[in-house]
C-alpha cells in the first residue's frame, strides 16, 4: 500500500479535525439551547399557572370538600375556560388537585384534553397521569413555611422529545390548600428542538461547502510551495549554523579578552592598593592620610567591579567549577563578620550574627558561599543609614525538610517593588537615591543568583521602601550533612 505524503497526511487530518469540531459544537450548542428551552418553558409553565388560579372562584377549593358544593354546570364552566387558556399559550393539560381526608388526591378541575366532556368528573380520583407521582407531590398538600411550594419534573424526554410538569400549591380562601398543575405540549417542544437540529445541520453543511474548496486549494497550493520551503529551510539552516560558530568565536574572543584584561588591570591595582596601605601605616599629614585612605578605597571598588565582570562572564559561559566541601556553618558566619567589621561605617550599625545550635555542615563551595553572604551584607551596610541602623545574618536548620536557610535583615530605605521584579538581572540596580552614593556595575545580585542556583539553592527577596529588606536563601535537603 503506497504511503501517504505528509502533506496529504495533514490535509486529511486537517478534514477530519474540521468535522469533528464542527459537529461538536453543534452537540454543544444543542445542549445549551436545550436547556434555554427547558428554562423557558419552566418559566412559561408557572406564570400560565398564576395566570390560571384567576380563573376559578376564591372558594372554588372550599367547596370542592363536598360533593354537593360545586354544580356541574360550573364545573364545565370553569373546564371550558382552562382549556381556552390552556391552547391560547400552547399547554397540553391544565388541572387542579385537592388531597381529601382520607389521603385520596382527587381532580377538582380539568381542562377539556383531560376530562371526559359527557361525564361529571370534579370528584374524579387521580388515574395513571399521576401515578408514582403522589408521593412527591404530597409536600404540596402538607403545607409548611420552609418548603418551596413548587415541584418541577421531567417525565418523559430523549433527544427530540421532552414533557415537563409543573405544579403549585395555593389557598382557597377558606384556607384550603390546592394544587395547580400545568404540562409542556410535547407537540411544541418537539418543532421547536427539530427546527434548531435541522438549523444547525444547515450550518454544517454551508461551512462544508465554504472551507472543503479552500482546504482543497491550499493543499494544491503547497504541493508547489514544498519544494520552495524545503530550500528555504535548508538555507535558514546553513545560517543559523554560521551564526552559531559566529557567536562561539566572538563568545571566546571576549572570555579571553576579559581574562587578559582583568589580569593586565589587576595587577597594577594590587600595587596601588599595597602602596596606599603602607602609605597609611606611616605617620603622616591628616590631608595626606585622607588622599591616601581615598586611593586605597577606590583600588578596592575597581577590584571588585574587575572581579564581579570576570566571575559572571565565567558562569555564563559554564567553565565555571565549584570545589565544594563540608562548611561549618559558625565559622563561616566568622569570616564573614571580620571581613564585614572592617567594612567602612560598619562599626557605627548594629549588627547580629545568629546560628540555630542544631545546624549541621553544608555542602558547598566556601567561597562561593561566603562571597554570596558578604555581597549581601555589603549591600546592607551601604544602603542601611538610619541614625538607628540594625543589620542581622541569621542562620538556621528545619529539620522536617533538611533544609538550611540563611537570612540577611536590615531596615534601611527597602527596595520598591517595581525595582523587586528585575533586582537579579544584571547590570540592574534599584533606582533610589542611595545608589548614587555607591555607583557598581548591578552584577552583585545576579552573580548571586547564578552561584546559589550553581548549589541548587533558591533566593528571595522580602521589602518595603522606607522599612528595610530581607533576603532568604535556601539550600536543599541534599546540602545538608
Amino acid at each position: 500500500m503506497k504511503k501517504l505524503k505528509l502533506h496529504h497526511r495533514l490535509f486529511i487530518f486537517a478534514a477530519i479535525m474540521y468535522v469533528g469540531g464542527a459537529i461538536a459544537f453543534i452537540v454543544m450548542q444543542y445542549v445549551v439551547e436545550r436547556e434555554k428551552l427547558v428554562s423557558s418553558i419552566d418559566k412559561e409553565l408557572l406564570m400560565t399557572i398564576d395566570a390560571a388560579s384567576y380563573i376559578l372562584p376564591s372558594d372554588y377549593g372550599d367547596r370542592a370538600v363536598t360533593a354537593d358544593a360545586i354544580g356541574e354546570e360550573e364545573y364545565n364552566e370553569i373546564r371550558d375556560m382552562l382549556t381556552k387558556y390552556a391552547m391560547e399559550y400552547e399547554i397540553q393539560y391544565l388541572y387542579a388537585m385537592y388531597r381529601a381526608e382520607n389521603g385520596v388526591i382527587y381532580e377538582i378541575a380539568t381542562s377539556s384534553e383531560v376530562a371526559d366532556e359527557t361525564e361529571f368528573f370534579y370528584f374524579k380520583e387521580s388515574g395513571e397521569m399521576f401515578e408514582g407521582r403522589i408521593g412527591e407531590l404530597e409536600f404540596l398538600f402538607n403545607p409548611s413555611p420552609d418548603e418551596d411550594p413548587v415541584y418541577v419534573e421531567d417525565y418523559e424526554q430523549g433527544l427530540l422529545t421532552y414533557n415537563r410538569v409543573v405544579c403549585k400549591r395555593y389557598f382557597a380562601s377558606g384556607g384550603t390548600p390546592y394544587v395547580l398543575c400545568a404540562d409542556s405540549d410535547m407537540d411544541v417542544v418537539q418543532g421547536k428542538l427539530r427546527f434548531y437540529i435541522l438549523r444547525q445541520i444547515g450550518y454544517l453543511i454551508f461551512l462544508l461547502l465554504l472551507v472543503v474548496p479552500l482546504l482543497i486549494a491550499y493543499r494544491i497550493k503547497g504541493k508547489y510551495k514544498e519544494e520552495e520551503l524545503n530550500n528555504l529551510v535548508r538555507q535558514r539552516t546553513e545560517e543559523l549554523y554560521f551564526a552559531l560558530q559566529e557567536a562561539n568565536r566572538l563568545n571566546k574572543a571576549k572570555s579571553d579578552f576579559l581574562a587578559n584584561m582583568s589580569h593586565e588591570l589587576r595587577t597594577p591595582l594590587n600595587a596601588i592598593i599595597g602602596f596606599s596601605e603602607v602609605i597609611m601605616m606611616g605617620s603622616l599629614p591628616e590631608k595626606t592620610m585622607e588622599y591616601s585612605k581615598a586611593i586605597n578605597e577606590s583600588g578596592q571598588h575597581l577590584l571588585t567591579l574587575i572581579n564581579d565582570v570576570l566571575d559572571y562572564s565565567k558562569v555564563e559561559a559554564n567553565k565555571y567549577s565549584l570545589n565544594e566541601e563540608k562548611i561549618d556553618v559558625p565559622s563561616l558566619l566568622d569570616g564573614v563578620k571580620e571581613v564585614i567589621s572592617g567594612y567602612k561605617n560598619a562599626a557605627e550599625k548594629n549588627i547580629s550574627y545568629n546560628v540555630d545550635g542544631n545546624v549541621p555542615k553544608l555542602f558547598a563551595d566556601a567561597r562561593i558561599v561566603k562571597q554570596v553572604l558578604l555581597n549581601i551584607m555589603s549591600n546592607a551596610v551601604k544602603f542601611t543609614d538610619k541614625e538607628e541602623s540594625h543589620i542581622s545574618l541569621d542562620a538556621k536548620y528545619n529539620s522536617k525538610t533538611k533544609e538550611i536557610s540563611f537570612s540577611i535583615s536590615d531596615n534601611g530605605s527597602g527596595i520598591s517593588e517595581e525595582n523587586q521584579k528585575n533586582i537579579f538581572e544584571p547590570f540592574k540596580q534599584s533606582s533610589n537615591g542611595m545608589n548614587k552614593k555607591h555607583e557598581g556595575t548591578g552584577l552583585g545580585l545576579a552573580l548571586v543568583q547564578r552561584f546559589l542556583e550553581m548549589h541548587g539553592a533558591k533566593i528571595s527577596l522580602e521589602s518595603t521602601v522606607g522599612e528595610g529588606s530581607t533576603f532568604n536563601i535556601v539550600f536543599p535537603a541534599s546540602r545538608s550533612v
